[in-house]
């Protein structure tokens, strides 16, 4: 029921401590208008746990201190008390037409369901309406969690497709393949709920994304009148079911405790809201009966509202026209949530410092950000950062525990019990059920064309190798698999794939720490290898051969081609007559990225630049305030060397500014534009102005040759571009060759684009050796000094038979 404005601005101010403005702004909505939290959220334009924080100011304030949503019922019984009293002491005109009548319902369908609510509902709030959080033994008011989800047009399990043709649709960013196509954006899970098309609905998910908390916001929501307030409740958890005569009609009499005339009546009227949460989770034993239960009972009460929750692959059967929702992973906002109610309920004393650490600590790890986007994983990685107060250095000790609990901890959590199945996989050990799923994982990652999708023949045909087990058995045991833990999830009709991209890529580099299969890492050249290589140096504890052979392959990306060797011949030239006192490497980088002929040198990131220089050495900081920056070129010498601070423009900024002048010429010739002409100018007397005391020679050949231009005006615009036209090129040509006589640079290398593509490939992976280096790795001090001053050099500066490489 809700109540006149005026009686509840009455009662806010009357209250012994008056509600503030905002409170009464929320108490209104709520208790007048009727509204949900999430709908008091969106019409205040605030996030629903502010809504949450402002409703508990308001139970404070009138002495309610229970724990979960029964606070909300508890006042509601205070204020139907005080509106009886109010409105017998009224004026008749003061007493609004559209206030709440207070008599029984006349029709007796309606007069039993409000029985029934009455007696249910409380028992269910007090069942439901607290949550324990994931791995712990500490509660939430569900209420304070938000479910967001997909409208999915068809289900994984309803693809016939084959793995190539599947994975087209592959969204690795988003880690979704095959998984239904979404019809719009994600929405709130209630209000889709609440529409009628969606009144009957399968709510699919992963492992611990959160179907259950949806299912018990759903009957609290329902018992507060927040969502279909006339009609009855039930949630039945489908794991405690413990016979195969399970009838939905005899349970439904027993609970609500009525005669077989009176169920009818009730069903037959739709007035019931039947939630049905963990499809999947059925003993074995009993899973026939219980859909059939179930598909009957939809056929013939046709109006009832009926959500059924279950993990994404496990869906074989039709439900009628029930639709089909995907429970959302969790975005910034809900994270944030999850992440002050898990604090909160686990560090009462310091729960808002220990929530901005994390977050932030989130913020600078964005693989485990990207993962920790489920309640259990997000929970997970609370868990792990509460004692320390920090995310695991290795990220990978991060992914070992939350693979650990999927295998597991999860369902024992949970009081599943998944009996069932192969025998032979349950009777597995920890380490040979991680050495199984690191054989498939393996085995499917070395395949460049397809490295995520297995056919359903493709891994009965594995596991029956691996384990040595006939092919009916394997069957046996890939389904055990999937139904159990999540790791491997169908994607299509006899198409499996890892439940998530990082976990395959744990799981190859589990397997690529044991020595006889080192020798099975893909090209360092590939990309989608590269986290695999972190993570499988970060748990090696003597990687120095696989870095070696490593920095050996990186080195021989050039072998072939005599020009790329003179090339970098220079580099390592124009850095050891450099005379700085940086890193030589450091030095080689900066020459490297300064060659114009490299159209990739203009475009890297200006930032990275900056992290770049940051990790390797503290000895090499570039003045990133100088004005000609040459547009953010030098990503790998920074990380080489962190020292070039004032003593950068002595050593090297001759170069750098000489550089940018002649680009700056040449942009100009390909481009004029005013913008590029005041540049260009500017360059350039930079450039007179860093030779006048060093090199006069120079600096008179550039005053000679500045005098050749004509003079630049904004009335002189005109004819300074028609000369640029007639004469640029040639002016620039003649730059160059100064360049070249006095400083040795600006050479014409006039590469090809295949030779410009390998001189990328080598600097990427120059680069990401590098990174290694600072990540997660135990190399020894002596194999990371001979690395780094290694970098960028020829082949004829290298020698690797002193480590016995071939």
């Amino acid at each position: 029921m809700s109540f006149p404005a005026d009686f509840l601005d009455a009662i806010a101010k009357e209250n012994e401590k008056k509600l503030t403005d905002k409170e009464t702004e929320v108490f209104k909505l709520l208790f007048g208008q009727g509204k949900t939290r999430v709908q008091i959220a969106m019409s205040l334009g605030v996030e629903p746990s502010v809504i949450s924080t402002r409703l508990t100011g308001i139970y404070g304030k009138f002495n309610i201190h229970d724990g979960g949503p029964v606070k909300e019922s508890r006042l509601k019984d205070i204020l139907v008390e005080r509106y009886k009293r109010w409105s017998a002491s009224a004026e008749p005109a003061t007493i609004a037409p559209s206030s709440p009548k207070l008599s029984e319902p006349v029709d007796p369908i309606s007069q039993r369901i409000q029985e029934i609510r009455s007696r249910q509902c409380p028992k269910l709030i007090n069942l439901y309406g607290q949550i324990r959080l994931p791995l712990t033994h500490q509660q939430v008011d569900v209420q304070d969690l938000y479910v967001d989800v997909y409208v999915l047009t068809r289900l994984s399990a309803d693809y016939q497709d084959n793995a190539i043709n599947i994975l087209r649709t592959y969204d690795r960013k988003n880690d979704r393949v095959a998984m239904g196509q979404r019809a719009g954006d994600r929405r709130d899970g209630e209000e889709t709920v609440k529409q009628d098309r969606y009144r009957r609905s399968v709510i699919v998910g992963k492992p611990g994304s959160g179907k259950s908390t949806f299912m018990q916001r759903l009957v609290v929501g329902c018992c507060l009148g927040e969502i279909f307030a006339d009609r009855i409740p039930n949630l039945i958890v489908l794991r405690d079911i413990q016979s195969a005569e399970f009838n939905l009609e005899q349970h439904l009499q027993q609970e609500w405790r009525v005669d077989q005339q009176t169920l009818q009546e009730i069903l037959d009227s739709g007035r019931v809201l039947l939630l049905l949460d963990g499809l999947d989770e059925v003993p074995e034993q009993f899973q026939r009966s219980v859909k059939r239960s179930i598909e009957q009972f939809a056929r013939d009460y046709y109006q009832v509202g009926i959500i059924v929750t279950c993990r994404t692959q496990t869906v074989e059967y039709n439900l009628g026209n029930f639709a089909f929702l995907e429970v959302a992973d969790f975005n910034p906002e809900q994270v944030e949530t999850f992440v002050r109610k898990w604090f909160t309920a686990n560090e009462l004393a310091s729960a808002e410092n220990q929530t901005e650490k994390f977050l932030t600590k989130l913020e600078q790890h964005p693989p485990i950000r990207e993962l920790a986007i489920t309640p259990i994983l997000l929970g997970l990685t609370c868990l792990v950062f509460r004692d320390p107060k920090d995310l695991p250095a290795r990220r990978g000790e991060l992914y070992k525990r939350g693979i650990e609990l999927l295998l597991t901890e999860w369902d024992r959590s949970r009081e599943v019990n998944r009996t069932w199945g192969s025998d032979y996989y349950h009777n597995l050990s920890l380490e040979r059920k991680q050495d199984l799923l690191g054989a498939l994982a393996l085995h499917k990652f070395q395949q460049e064309g397809n490295f995520v999708l297995f056919e359903q023949s493709e891994l009965q045909t594995l596991i029956s190798s691996h384990c040595d087990v006939s092919k009916s058995e394997s069957a046996s045991i890939l389904k055990t698999i999937e139904e159990c833990n999540g790791l491997l999830i169908r994607r299509a009709n006899a198409v499996y794939s890892f439940s998530h991209l990082t976990f395959q890529e744990y799981f190859v580099a589990q397997e690529l720490t044991k020595p006889d299969k080192q020798a099975l890492l893909g090209s360092i050249t590939d990309k989608r290898w590269r986290e695999v290589f972190h993570l499988a140096l970060s748990r090696m504890e003597h990687p120095d051969e696989l870095l070696l052979r490593t920095k050996r392959q990186i080195d021989e990306l050039l072998a072939g081609d005599p020009k790329l060797q003179k090339f970098l011949k220079w580099v390592d030239g124009k850095a050891r007559s450099a005379n700085t006192p940086y890193k030589p490497a450091a030095v080689r980088a900066f020459y490297f990225a300064l060659t114009r002929d490299l159209d990739f040198a203009l475009n890297l990131d200006f930032d990275l630049a900056r992290d770049f220089a940051l990790t390797l050495d503290s000895a090499l900081a570039f003045n990133f305030d100088l004005n000609f920056a040459l547009d953010q070129n030098f990503t790998l010498a920074c990380k080489l060397d962190f020292a070039l601070e004032s003593d950068f423009k002595l050593a090297l900024e001759h170069d750098l500014t000489f550089t940018r002048t002649r680009d700056l010429a040449i942009d100009l010739d390909d481009d004029f534009d005013l913008n590029f002409v005041q540049d260009f100018a500017s360059a350039l007397d930079r450039a007179l102005s860093l030779t006048h005391d060093r090199d006069y020679d120079l600096y008179i050949k550039l005053v000679n040759l500045k005098e050749i231009l004509p003079e630049y005006s904004d009335n002189n615009q005109e004819n300074f571009r028609i000369w640029w036209e007639l004469y640029g090129n040639d002016w620039i040509l003649e730059y160059e060759i100064i360049l070249r006589e006095h400083r040795n640079i600006s050479h014409n290398w006039q590469f090809k684009k295949s030779q410009e593509y390998e001189l990328k490939q080598y600097y990427d992976t120059n680069k990401f050796l590098v990174d290694c280096l600072q990540g997660e790795c135990s190399v020894s001090p002596q194999v990371r000094q001979e690395i780094e001053e290694t970098l960028l050099l020829p082949l004829s500066q290298l020698g690797y038979e002193s480590h016995g490489l071939n």
